[in-house]
């Protein structure tokens, strides 16, 4: 961890200091590889909970093996797969380090900051989008380098199309890092995921700096959306500890 200037527990983006430490891993006779990220997964729950034809995953990867991997796994998971192939740009990966029982992420986003917009437009992608009924993603998806506003075009076609929009906050530093584009589709969320520590990092990003999850759940809940229709709600988990939830009608753990 100090070789490579990473707070151990942490969370963050990869660095052009931390890019070795990728090929570190690899090289150990002990590396072990899992499909991911968390989205992928939260999808691949899903198709296992319902029908997997009733789930699809938009997204870029590389034209390279961790990519080949990512389609093998979702093919075996039936989710309906619609990835933007980026040549030259290698797969998005998250180096996981587990110091002293504590998970630590370094995430290199790759060719996933690269779906572009003439992807999510495209006949197949923009026909899937037509079609669900609810629009998943992470926090990351707000830092897509080449379509900085994909999320507030997902968001508004939400609204305009009567989908259920859902988002997770994702990491701490997302927020303090994105906040001005996260606060431009929030009157459109009517889902909200996130963990104890995103929530709190959301109420100091709001000035709300005293308040308790519970607190900042019910805050969050209650700031304005796009339209009255709905009514938002706020999941706050918190390990092992009760899950926090916001509607409405109050909190409820």
């Amino acid at each position: 961890l100090a070789q490579y200037k990473i707070a151990n527990g942490s969370m963050q983006l990869a660095e052009a200091h931390h890019l070795p430490l990728y090929a570190a891993l690899a090289a150990r006779p002990d590396v072990q590889y899992v499909p991911g990220g968390a989205t992928m997964n939260s999808m691949r729950v899903t198709a296992w909970l319902t029908d997997p034809e009733h789930v699809s995953y938009i997204g870029a990867i590389g034209d390279d093996e961790f990519g080949r991997v990512l389609l093998a796994e979702l093919r075996r998971a039936r989710i309906d797969a619609h990835m933007q192939i980026k040549p030259g740009i290698a797969t998005g990966t998250c180096a996981v380090l587990l110091v002293d029982k504590e998970r630590t992420m370094v995430t290199n986003l790759g060719a996933a900051r690269e779906c572009d917009m003439d992807h999510l437009k495209s006949g197949d992608v923009a026909g899937v989008i037509d079609r669900t009924t609810i629009v998943y993603f992470a926090g990351y998806f707000l830092n897509l380098t080449t379509v900085p506003k994909g999320h507030l075009h997902l968001a508004q076609l939400c609204q305009k199309s009567n989908k259920l929009l859902c988002v997770n906050l994702s990491a701490p530093f997302l927020i303090n890092v994105f906040g001005d584009s996260l606060m431009r589709i929030f009157p459109y969320i009517d889902y909200l995921f996130g963990n104890r520590e995103e929530a709190l990092c959301f109420g100091q990003s709001r000035g709300w700096t005293d308040m308790s999850v519970e607190e900042v759940a019910q805050a969050t809940q209650a700031l304005p959306r796009a339209d009255g229709e709905r009514q938002r709600v706020v999941v706050f988990m918190q390990g092992a500890d009760p899950t926090v939830v916001a509607t409405a009608a109050g909190v409820a753990t």
